[in-house]
Formats: structure tokens, sequence, C-alpha cells
């Protein structure tokens, strides 16, 4: 029984490990997403072209969440050239602290900047995105940026230029993706819990077969005993006559064998009323627990055979003179 604990400990023991695995992975795919939120947003708007500026503020920090550093400059009036828009960039940028020019940004920066007048724009970013966004520039400007920005939306053209940056470096997931990631939990799952389930049924089959046994050996117990009661009864019956029938030391002899079946008998009960009263006391029982009870329940039954074999010999012994001595003869005197 120790042996089978030390077996269910271990089974446990590794059932909960693979589980703590499981959940750690989970948890550090939860986790690590949430490290690498280390960007931040930055808006200036001095002259309010955005509104409150949420619709940005909101696009932006999603790429944030990604990774980047986001900057969004908007000015309503950045001179009256290209260059001037450039100089005015490249001041804001300094005058914030963020980078010394647009040509020196810094760690994951990428700059969002719109000005009106002179009519300016464009999209800035640290070398580390050049190779995704430098392909991508002129189509993200052709087709999210300026369509915007030509209708007077800056704050439309802006989301849509940060969201296209964003799907550009961090392209959605591919459904295939999806179900591959889902056909890989579900791997682990049945991996934890088919042999979990099979453990179970194995360990139910295992106690649905004790408690077989268990009654299978309650059934011929009280079956052996009851078919005894009633051979006994007949058997009392007839030892009233057996000293009118035969000879006292006949008499004696078949009264000793029977007394001894008497005793059997009553032996046979009691063991079989002390294994059922163990049995409906029995709670939870294990498969270790159905063995005693079988044990007691044949050894009832084995009493019980017993008994029955030695009033058998009592049965013979009356057939036997009954066959010597026919009925209505007189017993012979014993001989002192």
């Amino acid at each position: 029984m120790a042996h089978s604990r030390l077996i269910l400990n271990a089974v446990r023991g590794r059932y909960v490990y693979r589980r703590a695995l499981l959940g750690l992975v989970l948890a550090l795919a939860l986790v690590v997403p949430a490290l690498a939120q280390t960007g931040q947003v930055v808006i200036d708007d001095p002259d309010h072209l955005l509104g409150d500026g949420s619709a940005v503020r909101s696009a932006a920090q999603q790429l944030v969440a990604k990774g980047p550093d986001v900057v969004v400059i908007a000015a309503h009036d950045a001179g009256s050239t290209a260059d001037d828009a450039q100089s005015y960039l490249d001041n804001r940028l300094k005058t914030l602290g963020l980078a010394d020019n647009s040509r020196t940004l810094r760690g994951n920066q990428i700059v969002f900047y719109v000005a009106p007048k002179p009519g300016f724009d464009g999209i800035y970013f640290v070398a580390r995105y050049k190779d995704k966004l430098q392909p991508a520039y002129q189509r993200i400007q052709a087709e999210s940026t300026r369509p915007s920005y030509t209708r007077g939306d800056l704050s439309g053209g802006l989301v849509a230029g940060i969201n296209a940056v964003r799907t550009t470096l961090y392209p959605p997931t591919s459904p295939v993706v999806w179900i591959v990631l889902v056909i890989v939990v579900l791997a682990i799952v049945a991996a934890i819990a088919i042999p979990l389930l099979r453990g179970r049924r194995a360990s139910a089959q295992t106690l649905d077969d004790a408690r077989k046994r268990a009654a299978d050996a309650r059934q011929a117990a009280g079956a052996a005993i009851a078919d005894l009661g009633q051979r006994m009864a007949t058997a009392r019956d007839k030892a009233r006559y057996d000293k009118l029938s035969y000879s006292a030391a006949d008499a004696a002899r078949i009264t000793d064998l029977q007394s001894k079946s008497e005793a059997l008998f009553a032996q046979a009960q009691a063991a079989f009323d002390a294994a059922e009263e163990a049995q409906s006391m029995a709670t939870n029982p294990t498969p270790a627990d159905y063995q005693p009870l079988v044990e007691r329940f044949q050894s009832a039954a084995q009493q019980a055979g017993e008994a029955a074999t030695i009033l058998e010999q009592a049965e013979q012994m009356r057939a036997h003179l009954d066959r010597v001595t026919p009925p209505g003869t007189p017993s012979p005197p014993d001989r002192g």
C-alpha cells in the first residue's frame, strides 16, 4: 500500500510540474509583451491643430506598445519653404530635449511631422527601422497621410500614418499562426490531460474490480451459509431420533460430528456478520481496503464448507446405519 502511495505521489508530482510549466509559459507570454512596452508618446501641438489629440495619442500608444518612442509634431506655420519647415522641426526636437535634430534621433524614436504652412510633412526614424520603413515610406505618404492632409484633416492623416507604420513594422499575425498556436496548445493540453484521464480510468477500473471481488466473495459466502443453514435444520430434526434409531455409541458419534458442524457453522455466521459490518463502516474504500473484506468473506465461506463436510459425514453415517439396521428394528443393547 505504501508503494502504491509513492507511485500516486510521483504521478501527482509530474502532473503538478507539467501544470506549473504550462502556467509559466502562459505567464511569460503575457509578461514579455508588457516588458516590451518601454516606449513613450510625445505630442507637440502648440496651435491645437489636432483637437484634443486623443485620436492621435491612442494610435501612438498602440505603436508604443510594440516598443518604439513616438513623437508627433504639428505646427500651423513653420515658415515659407521646406528648409524653414525642416529647421522648425529640428529646433522643436532640440527644445523638447528629444534629439539635436531629425538626423540624430535617439533610441527607438519615430517622428511624425506635419506643417500646413508651407505644406510640409514627413516621417523620421532611427536606423534600426530603416530596412522596413524606407521601402514603404512613399506608399505610406501616398496612401495614408497625405490624402487626409490635403483635406485639412491633420489628425486623421497622422492616425493613418501611425497605423501604417505600425502594421509595416509589426504585420498582423497570420491566421495560420493562430491555428498552429491553437494546435500546439491543444497538443500540450492533450499531453497533460490524456495520461491523467487514463490514470483516472485505470484507477476507477481497479476500484471496480476490487469492489466486484468483494461482492462476489460476499455472495459466495452468503450462499454457502444459507445452504448450510437449511441442511443444518434438517440434521437437527433427524438428531431427535438418533438415540431411538441407533445404538448409544453410534448416536454419540453422530452427535459429536453434528456438534462440531454446528460450532463451525456458528463461526462462519459470525465471520460473515463481522465482514459485513466492516464493509458498511468503510468510507471511500480503496482497492487495498477491499482485500481484507474479500479475505473475511472467503474465511466465512471456508468455515461453512468445513462445517458442511463434517455434517455430510454425520449424514453418511446415518445412511450407513439405516442400511444395516432397517427401520423398525430395535436398537441392539450396548454391551458393557
